[in-house]
């Protein structure tokens, strides 16, 4: 799939979603992250080499994610200088910075989607939302990424893996708390829980049966997913859909997901669903593992019925700015 006019699509972090989603439309995908830099240092370099792509490519279509907000603000302050346009994929913390704590960033985040010419939102919800600020949006779900699943791997029965960037949203609390249940009770479970977590975190109170990886290149990510018996996906935002649900989809992989309306409506009786209460997530995971064999199954057919409705979602949607096809 391709647009007649030139587009690009730019993010300032690494994400499945933006890899996944440029790879359908067949737009260039430019990730600009900086690393190893103070805040202020990484928000420079980032600003310079975007207005540098911008200069050398001359696109008259960009697409790109939000958050980030600073590029988001940025680009809407770009645009009439160069003259593109600017279709956004606005995810939850785009539109509710920060949690929703900050107005001054609250009114960024509805600055830079009202100035956009086209919003990409992940559910019915969301459009409902950004309807009421007069933004036009499309409903679009992610793309399932696509992994090497021909590599052997062996799967250990009492491996679960928190999929966690220690975000805001995250309840890495209380999954610890739930790991030290199990602990208590004697389960031979051990949970892994990706990512780096923040200086602040104090790792010495940790139960025996948590292990942090730390970074993970994309290789070792994937086979530490292949590797589990059960994932953990969790936010505590009543409205958002999982990026880690599509990769447990993809790779047919049991999954426990935080129990809202939303989650339940769009992934279905495949997946697993909990409460943040550290007990109940406890049982939850002994349930998933006990049961591992009938949810693979269930994701198996789970996603073939998704693939086939994705591809419609995504036609419909191109077909819809045919302005801009």
């Amino acid at each position: 799939m391709t647009f007649n006019k030139k587009a690009i699509w730019i993010t300032w972090e690494f994400q499945v979603r933006n890899r996944s989603l440029s790879r359908e439309l067949g737009v260039p995908l430019y990730e600009i992250v900086v690393e190893n830099k103070t805040t202020m240092g990484r928000y420079i370099e980032s600003i310079g080499k975007t207005i540098s792509l911008l200069r050398t490519q001359r696109p008259t279509i960009v697409f790109h994610q939000n958050p980030s907000i600073v590029l988001s603000f940025l680009l809407m302050c770009l645009k009439p200088i160069f003259g593109f346009e600017r279709i956004v994929d606005t995810h939850n913390a785009g539109i509710y910075p920060a949690e929703g704590k900050y107005k001054a960033l609250n009114y960024l985040g509805k600055l830079t989607s009202c100035r956009a010419d086209l919003m990409i939102v992940h559910n019915k919800i969301i459009a409902k939302y950004v309807k009421s600020w007069g933004v036009q949006s499309i409903v679009l779900s992610d793309p399932l990424p696509k992994f090497d699943l021909f590599a052997p791997v062996d799967v250990d029965p009492d491996v679960v893996v928190f999929v966690c960037r220690w975000s805001a949203d995250e309840p890495y609390h209380e999954v610890i708390e739930a790991a030290r249940v199990l602990e208590v009770t004697e389960s031979e479970v051990v949970i892994y829980i990706t990512g780096k977590p923040p200086h602040t975190f104090d790792k010495s109170f940790l139960p025996s049966n948590v292990i942090l990886t730390g970074f993970l290149s994309d290789e070792e990510y994937v086979h530490l997913l292949r590797s589990a018996s059960l994932l953990l996906v969790l936010t505590n935002r009543e409205n958002s859909l999982n990026c880690g649900a599509y990769e447990a989809l993809s790779l047919a992989k049991p999954c426990v997901l935080f129990d809202t309306k939303v989650l339940r409506e769009f992934f279905g009786e495949a997946f697993i669903y909990s409460s943040l209460d550290s007990e109940d997530l406890a049982g939850v995971m002994l349930d998933g593992l006990a049961h591992k064999s009938f949810f693979e199954k269930e994701l198996v057919k789970s996603k073939e019925r998704y693939v086939d409705s994705y591809r419609l979602e995504l036609s419909k949607m191109v077909a819809s700015i045919p302005n801009l096809s």
